[in-house]
């Protein structure tokens, strides 16, 4: 026998997926990335899974745990929440964007960060002699002579490969790009770009990501956006509970 199937669709961009009949709606917006808090993991302690099912609720009544988490104002309003309600027939599904600090801003510069910068990845000047009868150096060990990095080395085979034609075309006069006391690039010396380094924080909750201006120090911008792995637990306990008693939950997690 055919298992029986129904749509899901999502308000109000109207996408339509499909579930499974009697599917956990928390488990349809987690596989559908859909906004969603679930700070107890969907066990049912929180009440903060809720969801606006404005059609299709009357197929699955309303559980205990929805009538104590619930106000009345919020089960007239039809609200349910998504990790008690199963999907019974076919329903549209509304639910609330969490809280995203997604604007670009400026946080003030740490005060140890501008007391010290000292990147991995930084440019160097260089000026490079021109070959000639008497001085017949190979353009790798003119470059490598005239940087200042101690034991400077290029191990990359593309910039190797393509060394000869750059320094000619910059006139033996550039940048290097740096990183640790590897030559990764090689700029002309009249493109003044900067050179800047991403930070990436992940955290339980929040993953932030944070743009650096290394020669200076500055954080030149912030983007952030809640942890997708919070639809499973608010706390790392959660979690890992939840890939111990499914068999899929790692997977899910990763």
């Amino acid at each position: 026998m055919k298992e029986a199937v129904h749509k899901v669709i999502f308000l109000p961009s109207q996408r339509t997926v499909t579930a499974k009949r009697g599917e956990i709606l928390l488990d349809v917006l987690r596989r559908e990335s859909q906004p969603i808090s679930a700070i107890c993991g969907g066990r049912g302690n929180c009440g903060k899974c809720k969801a606006l099912v404005a059609e299709g609720s009357e197929a699955f009544p309303l559980t205990l745990t929805e009538a104590r988490l619930l106000t009345r104002d919020e089960i007239a309003a039809g609200y349910r929440l998504s990790c008690q309600f199963k999907v019974m027939t076919d329903v549209r599904v509304k639910t609330e964007d969490p809280v995203l600090d997604n604007e670009l801003s400026k946080p003030p510069l740490p005060k140890a960060l501008m007391r010290e910068v000292s990147p991995l990845v930084r440019l160097e000047e260089f000026s490079l002699s021109k070959p000639n009868i008497h001085d017949q150096a190979s353009d790798y060990s003119r470059l490598i002579s005239a940087l200042v990095t101690e034991k400077p080395r290029i191990d990359r085979l593309n910039l190797l490969r393509k060394l000869p034609r750059i320094i000619r075309e910059i006139d033996y006069r550039g940048r290097a790009v740096m990183y640790g006391s590897e030559v990764i690039d090689i700029l002309p010396f009249s493109d003044k770009s900067g050179i800047f380094g991403v930070a990436i924080d992940i955290g339980t909750t929040t993953l932030a990501v944070y743009l650096a201006d290394l020669k200076s120090g500055e954080i030149l911008a912030v983007r952030s956006a809640p942890n997708p792995q919070s639809v499973y637990g608010q706390d790392v306990i959660s979690r890992i509970d939840y890939t111990i008693k499914r068999a899929e939950g790692i997977d899910e997690l990763r």
